[in-house]
């Protein structure tokens, strides 16, 4: 359902899931500044090229449902659900005050219709905190990828966990520490630099499964093609070297910070550019890789990923 190459297409819808229409949540504001009675925020988009019109479906954080209201969303039309909050519902917001208070460990989900122990009827879904409510049902029809899947949720008031556009994982879900309800999601931009260096099985690969995360702006990286024992030493900076030889390798990033991590780490930002804009930020990451069983070590060099902060 959700398979869009990009956040920045929802708004246009040019890429339509259906040609009914079908909806998609796309940010959660969990914990609000101050109290979070009455100031939750749950986000939904229209993610076809028609509108749309929830007639009959359900919203759902166990065990509280409420139907949403019978109203016309666009073509790529964002609603603002505002939970346990009273107000006139309209075109761009929809009110349920008898809804309960989301909690830190949570789930929300979609229902097509009120028969809630029909798995088939659940349009989306979204675990955060750990939360694991309905998470079976999710999985078994391919709205969840995992029962211990979750998206690990902001440490900072008024920060949202909100979704790429693209896919039903945890992992197409980020910490946003700038915050869209009502506007489509940001974005931020990988692009390769450099073409990396051969290991003896082949050049190792560094790849982003979750670009960037709230104020900490953690990054986690993979890599993946070198050899069964490694040592890995990622390297994360605020500038390029325009290509650097080194060891027959080619550094493209001058580094900030070092690691050697597992293959697979959460980096935060470094503590000089926290104070920095994050929209519009560009960093670079590489990753180095020595076999250390090799007598005279094969080394190897990832292509770099230059991020840009959507």
């Amino acid at each position: 359902m959700k398979n869009f190459a990009s956040r920045t297409l929802l708004l246009s819808a040019a890429l339509a899931s259906s040609a009914t229409g079908q909806l998609a949540i796309s940010e959660v504001l969990v914990d609000p500044v101050g109290s979070n009675s009455g100031k939750q925020v749950i986000e939904i988009v229209n993610v076809s090229n028609a509108a749309f019109t929830p007639t009959g479906w359900q919203i759902c954080s166990p065990l509280t449902y409420a139907p949403m209201p019978a109203i016309a969303i666009p073509a790529g039309g964002i609603v603002r659900l505002h939970i346990g909050a009273t107000g006139q519902n309209s075109a761009t917001d929809f009110f349920f005050p008898l809804f309960r208070v989301l909690l830190a460990q949570d789930t929300f989900l979609l229902f097509k219709s009120a028969n809630f122990i029909n798995s088939a009827d659940i349009v989306d879904f979204v675990s955060w905190g750990g939360g694991t409510q309905r998470i079976g049902q999710a999985v078994s029809v391919k709205q969840w990828p995992s029962a211990n899947a979750t998206v690990p949720l902001p440490k900072t008031e008024g920060h949202t966990i909100a979704w790429r556009g693209k896919g039903d994982s945890n992992l197409d879900w980020y910490r946003d520490a700038t915050p869209t309800i009502g506007k489509a999601n940001g974005t931020s931009v990988i692009s390769s630099v450099g073409k990396g260096c051969r290991l003896s099985n082949g050049i190792p690969t560094l790849s982003f499964p979750s670009p960037a995360v709230d104020g900490n702006l953690d990054f986690k990286v993979k890599v993946s093609g070198g050899p069964a024992n490694t040592l890995v030493i990622y390297l994360v900076g605020s500038k390029a070297t325009g290509g650097l030889p080194i060891l027959g390798c080619s550094l493209e990033v001058l580094p900030d910070l070092l690691n050697l991590p597992l293959p697979v780490k959460e980096f935060p930002l470094p503590l000089f550019l926290k104070s920095l804009k994050l929209t519009g930020l560009k960093l670079y990451f590489q990753a180095a890789v020595i076999d250390l069983q090799a007598p005279n070590g094969i080394f190897g060099m990832t292509s770099a990923a230059k991020v840009t902060i959507g």
